[in-house]
């Protein structure tokens, strides 16, 4: 074969495999996968979780790492692990909200059994942290006024305060007539004074942990005294709950 024949068809065999090195780089069916997902197993205080005995520098988006979070890792050509984040899951992850706002009206009258409201309802996972918040806008006489907490799944712990109209309060009450009260647990609702025909409100800071068991979050209500003269709670009042740990 002639030398130049034989030059040719080696730089056309160096083509074709060059050709091939390039399309296996940018075609992930030749490629294969480069991520995949883990479950955090252990998180250490270097900047790195572990999954199993694999450790994994994480990205510095990567904040509120947490034993269990199912996350998303990759190798590179060192062998060296990064772990990229956490991924979506069931729950809201660390720094989420969620977030429910009645779309209509709800009332309630001759009754003082506290239930959850139909709309201002969440589910919140186990082994986990929230802040929560709530604005209830409300009518209701001076008889019935309103009574109003919070269901959380078993064995949650935690407090909030309510603040609103002190049951003494009249249409166009002053400071003097704004009561805060807290509490510890879930497992008692605050009063708070209505004034109709003009419209009142009370506002809800508090904190949930719960154990190992998740469920629904609501806010809870009835009247304080039992009054055929109905309590309403209104469109547009909402619950809210921020993921912290």
């Amino acid at each position: 074969m002639p030398p130049g024949a034989q030059a040719t068809g080696a730089d056309l065999a160096a083509g074709l495999v060059q050709a091939a090195r390039t399309a296996g780089a940018t075609d992930p069916q030749v490629r294969g996968a480069d991520w995949q997902t883990a479950v955090v197993t252990a998180v250490n205080s270097d900047g790195t979780v572990s999954i199993g005995t694999i450790r994994a520098r994480r990205l510095d988006s990567y904040q509120g790492a947490t034993i269990g979070d199912l996350i998303e890792i990759g190798q590179n050509s060192s062998k060296n692990w990064v772990a990229r984040g956490r991924l979506a899951g069931a729950d809201i992850g660390i720094g989420g909200y969620h977030f429910a706002r009645k779309t209509t009206d709800t009332s309630r009258a001759s009754t003082t059994t506290a239930t959850d409201d139909p709309h201002l309802t969440v589910t919140v996972a186990a082994n986990a942290v929230y802040t929560v918040e709530g604005f209830m806008v409300y009518l209701a006489g001076a008889t019935g006024d309103i009574r109003i907490g919070f269901t959380a799944p078993a064995g949650a712990t935690g407090a909030y305060a309510m603040r609103g109209p002190d049951l003494s309060a009249t249409g166009g009450g002053t400071t003097s007539q704004v009561r805060i009260q807290s509490l510890i647990d879930f497992t008692s609702t605050i009063p708070a004074g209505g004034m109709s025909p003009t419209y009142s409100s009370a506002h809800a800071l508090g904190t949930v942990v719960t154990a190992g068991t998740g469920g629904t979050f609501a806010v809870r209500w009835t009247q304080n005294v039992s009054d055929p003269t109905a309590s309403v709670l209104m469109t547009h009042s909402w619950l809210r709950l921020q993921r912290v740990s």
